[in-house]
């Protein structure tokens, strides 16, 4: 009664030339870093904090939400009389992802629009 020994070691479905998962990995590269707040961002030049990744109620799509540095902002994390974070006035701008930059890269490259249904 030598019941199943010859078939010892051998999962079925294991090939040996393919990796596993290496299909997913062009999935998992693009997911890596996702425009979120805290990151440090550039916009239109200045140095700032992603505060706000969503959509918004004043126009259509993705907004970001930046907190600058500098006074050069348009205000404090309000628009149009809706609050999306919170600075002192003048500290805040809201912009599309096209002009934000993180670490070089554009912030629409790191947004996911199924993340923000509507």
């Amino acid at each position: 009664g030598s019941r199943g020994a010859g078939s010892r070691g051998v999962s079925p479905g294991s090939s040996r030339g393919t990796s596993p998962g290496r299909a997913s990995n062009e999935t998992v590269y693009k997911k890596q870093i996702k425009l979120q707040p805290g990151m440090n961002a550039f916009v239109n030049g200045e140095l700032g904090t992603v505060k706000y990744v969503g959509r918004v109620e004043f126009a259509e799509g993705i907004w970001v939400g930046v907190h600058l540095k500098n006074q050069n902002g348009k205000n404090d994390g309000t628009v149009q009389g809706k609050r999306y974070f919170s600075c002192k006035q003048g500290f805040g701008i809201m912009v599309k992802p096209s002009k934000v930059t993180i670490h070089g890269i554009t912030a629409s490259k790191l947004i996911d629009e199924k993340d923000y249904p509507e």
